[in-house]
C-alpha cells in the first residue's frame, strides 16, 4: 500500500465513520467542516503532485547512483508505487466520501449551504444536493 492509500484511505474512514453515526456525534464533525475540507484538499493535492514528486524522486536517483557498481541496492527508483488508474480512484473515494460528508452536514445545518457549495466547488465535486 502507498503512502497516497494510506494518507486518502485514513481520511475516508474518519468522514464514512462520522458520516454513519449519531446526529450528536457527527454534529462535532461538521462543527469542524474546514477542517476536513482543508485535509480533503490536502490529499488531492498530494494525489494531484504524485507525478512531478516521482520524476523528482527518480531522476535524484539516478544522480546519485555509483555508476560502476553492480548492486541490487544501488538501483536507482524506476518504478512507481502508484499508476494513473490508482490516483484516479484515490480522487474519486476522497471526493466521494466528502460529498456524503458535506452532504449531512446540510442536512444539520441548513444555514451552511453557501459554505458548503463553496467547499464541494474547491473540492471538484458535485453539490451535495
Amino acid at each position: 500500500m502507498s503512502y497516497i492509500d494510506d494518507l486518502a484511505d485514513s481520511l475516508i474512514k474518519v468522514v464514512s465513520t462520522a458520516c454513519g453515526g449519531h446526529e450528536t456525534a457527527f454534529a462535532g464533525y461538521a462543527a469542524n467542516r474546514e477542517f476536513w475540507v482543508a485535509e480533503a484538499i490536502h490529499v488531492l493535492e498530494v494525489i494531484n503532485g504524485y507525478q512531478q514528486r516521482f520524476e523528482r524522486m527518480s531522476e535524484a536517483s539516478m544522480a546519485h547512483r555509483e555508476p560502476n557498481l553492480i548492486d541490487w541496492s544501488n538501483d536507482p527508483i524506476t518504478a512507481q508505487s502508484s499508476n494513473a488508474g490508482d490516483l484516479s480512484r484515490a480522487r474519486r473515494r476522497v471526493r466521494d466520501a466528502m460529498r456524503r460528508f458535506l452532504s449531512r452536514c446540510v442536512k444539520i445545518a441548513p444555514g451552511s449551504l453557501d459554505a458548503v457549495m463553496e467547499d464541494c466547488r474547491t473540492l471538484g465535486i458535485p453539490t451535495p444536493i
